[in-house]
């Protein structure tokens, strides 16, 4: 192995450190040579769970040699991974409802709403970041992002870190490509706008669990109207170039609502259940670029899950859209036909 290139210790260890970080930390257990070797590539991707594991990760940083830290890859949330993951042949079901009955989020006792371990951690991680899911379930006093991230490619986040009091909380990134932002509180009010800024070059677009509210979602439903070109005259044009408009280099903008589970007299699960639903396929409907997909809600029934924090299942999922896109698979772009609700040309069910 120490005979090999160093070109393809770097495609060795890149690939093998492609889970979150569980290959990392074996590798450096394999012997002195391996440790040696895959030094470079042990936090190629790194998930971290929880305030305690961050501080963690923060203070194991902080004595490490900057050169053996490049983190390209990273997951992070300061929730608990007792909330993100079960244990294995643990039933599912079961699980959630312990989740529900045992522990609450926010009366969580190992829980601490410090802001300066992720922020040491992005400020660590930024300058060869190249994806990124950023998962805040706490309100924190101090800016947690970085201002600068050069090569970032795809980012996650809730929609309520795209702005820190008021203002973009971070600056243009010409690399971004794909961006997905999940609906927790609401959107700045000029979303699109911050979306603009964040990533003038955008080709990839998602947006989850749009509530049924329209001002939550701020001017989300103008810019996406204002994608579809339709003007008749000089008044319908002037009017249209008022409206907010997202980058012109965006092929693909997938929009999800997220709304309780409602059913007819017969038994039918309610899809339409709002104004915003309704204009929501409108839009998509009338996109003959087919640029816009409108998926099926992601639904909630009450009497499981009491609101958006308790919500288990749904982060499970992005934690799986992170590693399917580590591994060249689509993740969260991924347009299954049976999931399509609204898009020019498709057939309704």
């Amino acid at each position: 192995m120490d005979r090999l290139p160093a070109e393809l210790h770097g495609l060795i260890f890149s690939e093998a450190c492609s889970d979150g970080g569980h290959t990392g930390r074996s590798l450096t257990l394999v012997s002195k040579t391996i440790r040696a070797i895959s030094a470079p590539y042990v936090l190629h991707s790194v998930a971290l769970y929880g305030s305690s594991q961050l501080s963690a990760f923060a203070a194991f940083l902080a004595q490490r040699d900057p050169e053996e830290s490049h983190i390209r890859h990273l997951f992070l949330t300061d929730r608990r991974r007792v909330w993100m993951e079960r244990g294995t042949g643990e039933d599912q079901a079961a699980w959630v409802t312990n989740r529900m009955k045992q522990e609450q989020h926010l009366k969580d006792s190992m829980r601490r709403a410090d802001a300066e371990p992720i922020a040491q951690i992005m400020r660590a991680a930024a300058p060869r970041l190249r994806t990124l899911a950023f998962l805040l379930f706490d309100l924190y006093d101090e800016h947690t992002l970085p201002v600068h991230f050069p090569v970032l490619r795809e980012l996650t986040l809730h929609a309520s870190s795209l702005a820190w009091r008021g203002a973009p909380s971070l600056s243009a990134c010409d690399t971004l490509r794909r961006l997905h932002v999940i609906q927790d509180f609401s959107f700045p009010r000029a979303a699109v706008k911050t979306i603009v800024g964040l990533a003038p070059r955008l080709t990839h677009l998602r947006i989850s669990r749009i509530t049924i509210s329209r001002l939550s979602a701020g001017d989300l439903l103008a810019g996406l109207q204002r994608m579809l070109g339709e003007h008749a005259g000089p008044a319908d044009a002037a009017q249209a170039a008022a409206l907010p408009m997202f980058p012109s280099s965006l092929t693909l903008c997938i929009v999800q609502m997220g709304q309780q589970a409602r059913y007819d007299n017969f038994g039918v699960l309610q899809i339409l259940t709002s104004p915003t639903a309704y204009e929501l396929k409108d839009i998509a409907m009338r996109d003959t670029r087919r640029r816009i997909v409108m998926l099926h809600p992601k639904l909630w029934d009450t009497g499981a899950f009491a609101s958006y924090e308790t919500d288990i299942e749904y982060y499970v999922g992005v934690r799986m859209d992170w590693e399917e896109r580590l591994v060249g698979e689509e993740g969260a772009w991924a347009l299954d036909p049976a999931g399509i609700f609204a898009m020019n040309g498709a057939d309704e069910e």
